[in-house]
């Protein structure tokens, strides 16, 4: 009785398995098995589109100032932006090293006791001073005609 029961059990396992691999298309129509059945309908993912030309100039009107637009195509990569006519792989690393290097100025620093600007002198701190009560006034107005220049200016008068 209990070897029936475990044949039984693994007639169904089969059955179990050639029925869920026939549903994800493994089994040929014959119920055999396809050896190569993952690499027949593998999906390879969305198909990117062709690289498009998008370089162009627009120009577009905004209350009374024109402006013209640049549109171009950029790639994006783990270094950063790069245009559409450019080849990033121009510069080995020993060239992008010396420009960071001349950007910033020379190597490093040796590392000494003393501080690097200890023989410059030091420049005077400028007293701080509150205004006047008459340069308090004079800057005012300033601002006032100021304002009030630029808004006959916004209301168009």
């Amino acid at each position: 009785m209990r070897k029936q029961r475990k044949e039984d059990l693994e007639r169904h396992v089969t059955e179990v398995n050639t029925l869920l691999k026939k549903a994800n298309g493994e089994v040929s129509e014959g119920g055999e098995m396809t050896e190569n059945g993952d690499e027949e309908d593998e999906w390879e993912g969305f198909k990117e589109p062709g690289p498009e030309d998008i370089n162009r100039k627009e120009e577009y009107i905004n209350e009374d100032k024109y402006t013209t637009v640049t549109i171009e195509k950029v790639g994006i990569s783990k270094e950063g932006f790069s245009k559409a006519g450019e080849d990033s792989t121009e510069e080995s690393d020993d060239d992008k090293e010396n420009n960071t290097e001349a950007v910033h100025g020379s190597k490093k620093r040796v590392w000494t006791k003393e501080k690097p600007r200890s023989g410059q002198p030091k420049k005077k701190k400028k007293k701080f001073r509150y205004e006047t009560k008459a340069e308090r006034k004079v800057t005012r107005l300033k601002q006032s005609a100021k304002n009030r220049a630029q808004a006959n200016a916004r209301k168009g008068k």
